[in-house]
């Protein structure tokens, strides 16, 4: 791997942890326009731009762009979007669409948590990213989401209107740093959220 590669993955991927937790600026912009200009949670060291997306016919063009990414050393992401059909798919497919996306050169795989996730990480060759996908009921089911995550060997997570759709977004950031890169559990992470946001947790919230 070139050193500018490697640099770059490094702005990514938390040095002391080994993991990312990433966020969906797009998806403030969407939602909430008073969150609209929101940085990255860790500092703001590494800002992704969509480029290309690669469907089943056009699988090559993810392997263009990888040429052409390679060239700027410059690391991709990929990512298995299935939209509103989220929760039809078992780890079987996801695990075999993110090795697809790993075989054809990205840096990085973006896909969704699914019971049997461990077997997706363990085919992928490379860094697994889960993402926040819908709007989730409660707090602790958006820590869980996480915790569970990095438990079976996720690099990561992608957490978007989760964030920004939440009651406090600076205490939700936090809250999800602690669980991707402290390894809190849901219960420890709840701490530094009540403390942030100045109130508990309600129930079913």
């Amino acid at each position: 791997m070139s050193w500018g590669r490697s640099n770059r993955l490094s702005r990514i991927f938390d040095p002391a942890s080994g993991r990312t937790y990433m966020l969906g600026v797009d998806h403030g912009y969407l939602s909430r326009a008073d969150h609209r200009n929101g940085g990255t949670p860790d500092g703001g060291r590494a800002v992704s731009l969509r480029r290309h997306r690669a469907r089943a016919p056009d699988l090559g063009g993810l392997g263009r762009l990888v040429d052409e990414a390679g060239r700027c050393d410059l690391p991709v992401l990929a990512v298995t979007a299935v939209g509103e059909e989220l929760g039809t798919y078992d780890a079987r497919y996801l695990g075999l669409a993110t090795r697809i996306c790993a075989e054809l050169g990205a840096d990085i795989v973006k896909t969704y948590h699914t019971d049997g996730f461990d077997s997706v990480v363990e085919a992928a060759m490379v860094p697994v990213v889960v993402a926040g996908g819908k709007r989730l009921g409660s707090m602790p089911d958006v820590l869980a989401l996480a915790s569970d995550a990095v438990a079976v060997g996720a690099a990561g997570i992608d957490v978007g209107r989760n964030v920004w759709q939440s009651d406090d977004p600076v205490a939700t950031i936090q809250a999800l740093r602690a669980v991707v890169h402290h390894g809190h559990g849901v219960d420890d992470a709840l701490g530094p959220y009540e403390r942030l946001a100045g109130r508990p947790v309600p129930a079913g919230r």
